[in-house]
């Protein structure tokens, strides 16, 4: 007996994929490609009649995407400034 389910995959501000699954008694597995996925956390939630049954969070294209430059206002710091 299959227990119909979707998995959506969203971040903060939309949902950008959205998958729908028959669950069987047992191991289930998704592949879900993230190429085009921003870069960012982005949730992944399993729904069953509506519900949110199972959440993950994943950091995604950490190796491509976030470029992070910081600068100061000065060129050193005492402690605790």
């Amino acid at each position: 007996m299959a227990i119909k389910a979707k998995v959506l995959a969203r971040n903060s501000s939309k949902i950008h994929k959205s998958f729908d699954l028959n669950l069987k008694q047992g191991w289930n597995s998704l592949d879900i490609k993230t190429e085009d996925f921003p870069v960012g956390i982005q949730s992944f939630s399993l729904l069953i009649e509506n519900r949110i049954v199972a959440e993950r969070l994943v950091f995604l294209n950490y190796q491509n995407g976030l470029k992070i430059e910081i600068k100061t206002d000065k060129e050193t710091y005492l402690p605790r400034e």
